[in-house]
């Protein structure tokens, strides 16, 4: 607290004849200059006190702050050093179950190996194919160490089932115990009845030459009766009577070719889309049965498989 100081109401030099009055008034005067003093000194102490206080005061915030961000980088540190061990155990993890894997795969194959020549020596060295069928080619030599394949077996009797429509006429026609002829391309075989309804025949074949498709079914009945059960589209007719085609391979000089053969025949029954015919027939023939272009005896044609 600053303020101006009182004047002394006397020049030093009349201190001398000093009264009563002047005397308290000097005594007054000197209680001024003590209360001034003090007064100046309590305020700067205080000012003393607030600048210490504010010093104090930044220094703690600047050390919470240091402290905090402290903090924070040791999270971040810690974070990024946690993340990098996951993904390197991770990793490592990974690799050591694919090598396991390997590891396991080489165990099972030695294990198959070992199985393999304790059942060879058991076989007395007789080495035998793991199920029937046929061998088609074979790769062991005498004398020289065996391949990983011995050879290829093809497989034994396969069964496969032939499904054709049929109307109730031809259902009537064909009978159990019958004979079926089946032709798919060039290959020739017999087939057996296995199911027939009103709509609906079911043949069976087997064999190893057939492959999935479609197949020729010429049915022949073994009634009382003599005759071959045909679809009617293969009967054709003219002046001369009715007559069948047939496909007969024959060698020429362009090589083999499926050349049409005529042959009568007798119609002895008529169904709903098949008849019964008799004549020059075993059932083993390949008779036309339909045909997209005009047919002539001697034509040469191509079988639709």
């Amino acid at each position: 607290m600053e303020g101006r100081e009182p004047q002394r109401p006397f020049e030093d030099s009349y201190w001398e004849m000093a009264t009563p009055e002047q005397t308290e008034t000097e005594q007054k005067y000197s209680d001024w200059r003590n209360e001034l003093s003090n007064a100046q000194a309590a305020v700067q102490q205080a000012q003393n006190d607030l600048e210490s206080a504010q010093q104090t005061a930044e220094s703690e915030q600047g050390n919470a702050l240091a402290a905090a961000q402290s903090a924070e980088d040791s999270r971040n540190s810690a974070q990024h050093s946690y993340e990098k061990e996951a993904a390197d155990l991770a990793e490592s993890n990974r690799s050591d179950l694919a090598s396991a894997e390997v590891l396991l795969t080489q165990i099972r194959q030695e294990k198959q190996k070992l199985a393999d020549l304790i059942a060879l020596k058991d076989a007395s060295g007789n080495f035998s194919a793991p199920a029937d069928g046929i061998i088609t080619a074979i790769s062991l030599v005498p004398g020289e160490t065996s391949s990983a394949v011995a050879g290829l077996l093809a497989a034994g009797e396969q069964s496969y089932t032939l499904i054709t429509p049929v109307t109730s006429a031809q259902s009537t026609l064909i009978q159990s115990g019958c004979t079926i002829s089946v032709k798919q391309g060039q290959t020739t075989g017999s087939a057996a009845l296995e199911n027939i309804e009103s709509d609906m025949a079911q043949f069976t074949v087997s064999g190893s030459q057939w492959k999935v498709g479609t197949a020729t079914i010429t049915v022949t009945t073994t009634s009382g009766e003599s005759g071959l059960c045909l679809p009617a589209t293969a009967v054709n007719s003219d002046n001369t009577g009715d007559f069948v085609y047939l496909v007969e391979t024959k060698n020429t000089v362009l090589g083999a070719q499926n050349v049409l053969i005529r042959l009568p025949v007798t119609i002895d029954e008529r169904g709903d889309g098949v008849v019964r015919v008799s004549g020059a027939l075993d059932g083993k023939e390949q008779i036309v049965s339909a045909s997209s272009k005009p047919l002539s005896a001697g034509a040469q044609v191509r079988i639709d498989a």
